[in-house]
């Protein structure tokens, strides 16, 4: 037992002093990955955080369905429409993504898609394709783009969802919701974020509150008809009343006009007052299906800068080097030694 120990000791002595006999080598190659390490973080461009944080969510209707549908309102099963994960996916959709793109910079004429292709440089990219050459510049109308434009359009939609814009719900329980856009822009990183959100949640507000909305404007036309038929009775009988001023009482057929639009009137305020009822439940529906929408924290210029540190990067070059530089003359010890 004794004997095994003092082998290790000895051992452990030995690829001591090896190593430390190599200490100019291993000093040399920690010092080139140091130099490396801080050139990549001179180079290392530039980026900039955006990032928003809000709230999404809809309360539970089934109480107030169950009251309307007894009136002849239906709320729609647009509840599940979209669901947390599916907000998610809706932010990453191509429509989403390139009507942020078409949106311009306040107070400029310049697209955040002009910011994106100078930016990558793929203006000198696609210069340099003969079919690619008169590509630019995009229509201010993303309606308005050509096929080829659509399928480059295509592409610049899977590069961001990819590398630059990240979708995240800090608490699966609740309904928050985190947008970043990390990008050498600040311009592009602030506004994209801020365009996305915009489009995003306006279409997700139409579309849960659609059906509500519609049965709204239905009963509000048909509200509107009915006053005016109610108004239109009322002006008939004050004329056909004008018209027998002063008539012998026992003539009654010529007041008929004015009894049978007294009857007209009297029927349609009743129908009138269901309609409003059922339009102030209307109301209430439309206002239950609104989703809540908050925003708790926008991004605002000049935004968070994210850069390689030097020192963090110069300390990281000497370790790495230094490591690699003993396991190379590790290795070779090894390789002497079985040889």
């Amino acid at each position: 037992m004794e004997q095994t120990e003092k082998k290790n000791i000895a051992a452990i002595k030995e690829w001591s002093s090896y190593i430390w006999s190599k200490w100019k080598l291993i000093l040399l190659v920690a010092v080139i990955g140091g130099v490396l390490g801080l050139v990549f973080a001179l180079f290392k461009k530039v980026t900039y955080k955006s990032e928003l944080t809000f709230v999404l969510s809809n309360e539970d209707n089934n109480d107030l369905s169950s009251l309307t549908s007894q009136f002849g309102i239906s709320l729609g099963g647009s509840n599940d429409v979209f669901s947390a994960d599916n907000i998610v996916n809706l932010f990453t959709s191509r429509k989403m993504v390139q009507w942020a793109l078409f949106q311009k910079v306040p107070n400029t004429n310049q697209k955040l898609l002009d910011i994106y292709v100078k930016e990558n440089k793929l203006d000198k990219e696609w210069g340099k394709e003969q079919r690619l050459q008169h590509v630019l510049p995009f229509p201010d109308n993303m309606e308005k783009v050509s096929p080829l434009q659509d399928s480059l359009l295509r592409e610049i939609h899977k590069d961001i969802i990819t590398k630059y814009l990240e979708i995240g719900r800090p608490d699966t329980k609740l309904s928050f919701f985190t947008v970043k856009t990390i990008y050498s822009s600040e311009v592009f990183s602030c506004y994209f974020t801020k365009y996305i959100v915009d489009a995003t949640s306006k279409l997700y507000i139409d579309t849960k509150t659609s059906l509500a909305r519609q049965n709204l404007q239905m009963l509000q036309r048909e509200a509107d008809s009915i006053h005016a038929l109610i108004n239109g009775a009322i002006t008939a009988t004050g004329t056909a009343t004008d018209q027998v001023f002063n008539l012998n009482p026992s003539m009654q057929a010529q007041r008929s006009p004015i009894y049978k639009n007294q009857f007209k009137a009297q029927v349609n305020e009743a129908a009138y007052g269901e309609v409003l009822k059922n339009l102030e439940l209307a109301k209430i529906s439309l206002q239950k299906q609104s989703p809540i929408y908050l925003i708790l924290d926008e991004p605002h210029l000049p935004l968070e800068r994210i850069g390689q540190g030097k020192l963090l990067s110069l300390i990281a070059g000497l370790f790495i080097g230094g490591i690699l530089a003993v396991l190379f003359v590790v290795a070779k010890k090894f390789a002497q030694n079985i040889f």
